[in-house]
């Protein structure tokens, strides 16, 4: 780790991999994600993205290969992004909601070999299949995986993959701080999203930033209602949370309701949204039933942030 500031006990991960090892290491059996009915330690955030990563090399996959992100809010969206990581993989933030007139732009830039989908996303529209139609139009796309659903002949299940034994070969996996951690994609404004690579160094420097900022420490809780694969969630939840050890409250839908049940339930110190989600918190007229007093931050980002 290198240091930051002026004070030389304070450090800053060189990459997204070795802020995990390092919360493994002093919070194993700490709570790492909450969500969508599932609770997932640490030391198990590990074990089973080491498994994914081993499964994924096992499959054919190569370091350097994309992944196309199709997935909600959920934990095993993280377990599926360190598993990528793990592998060498660079992951490419696409939405649930992205339609092939986006995916086939998209991947004409990134050229991904790989598609990742949550079957049960809550939506009328089928990601499944959409991920082979996708897969028969696009030729780099040589593999699918399918998430919280069943694979076919020919695809990959995530679950059976992180059961897959750990492949020590992953461990010659090292990013450092100048490599690509992802691809994230503008908002879209202009048009089709454009492909912006993000690093290692600068998505743990921004987090030291933020850390240093809120004066976050080890009991705090995070909470996050919106998009994870979005940047936003990236720099002022998920990896925070990942380097700082703290539990991640995760929401695949925003409800407000369930929003401040949750903050009381997990003891959630530290939020944030945009603005449809704000608008939503400040319309709920039953916080007064909600013991909210663990509550320190609740930050609104703008449009540029995301």
């Amino acid at each position: 780790m290198a240091s930051i500031g002026q004070d030389p006990a304070q450090t800053v991960p060189r990459s997204a991999l070795e802020a995990l090892a390092s919360s493994v290491e002093r919070n194993s059996d700490k709570t790492a994600l909450v969500g969508s009915g599932a609770r997932i330690t640490f030391r198990e955030l590990q074990r089973q993205s080491d498994n994914l990563a081993s499964g994924l090399l096992a499959a054919g996959l190569r370091p350097g290969d994309t992944a196309l992100f199709q997935m909600g809010t959920i934990p095993d969206t993280v377990v599926a992004l360190f598993g990528c990581l793990k592998a060498g993989l660079i992951p490419v933030c696409t939405l649930p909601q992205h339609r092939g007139h986006e995916i086939r732009a998209i991947s004409a830039i990134t050229r991904p070999r790989l598609h990742i989908v949550q079957a049960d996303y809550p939506s009328s529209f089928d990601l499944v299949q959409f991920a082979r139609e996708m897969r028969d139009e696009i030729a780099t796309l040589s593999h699918a995986m399918v998430v919280h659903g069943a694979a076919a002949e020919g695809e990959l299940d995530f679950a059976r993959l992180v059961e897959t034994p750990r492949d020590a070969a992953i461990d010659a996996i090292q990013p450092g701080p100048d490599d690509v951690l992802m691809l994230q994609l503008s908002g879209g404004s202009t048009g089709l999203p454009k492909v912006i690579p993000r690093l290692h160094g600068e998505y743990m420097a921004y987090v030291a930033s933020w850390e240093r900022l809120l004066g976050l420490g080890p009991d705090d809780v995070h909470l996050w209602s919106l998009p994870l694969i979005h940047n936003a969630a990236m720099i002022y939840h998920l990896f925070p949370a990942i380097s700082g050890g703290r539990k991640l409250v995760l929401m695949q839908r925003f409800d407000a309701q369930d929003f401040f049940t949750l903050i009381e339930t997990e003891r959630v110190t530290y939020s944030g949204s945009i603005g449809p989600v704000a608008s939503g918190i400040l319309a709920y007229d039953r916080i007064a039933d909600h013991d909210i007093s663990s509550l320190r931050f609740l930050t609104t980002l703008s449009g540029a942030d995301r």
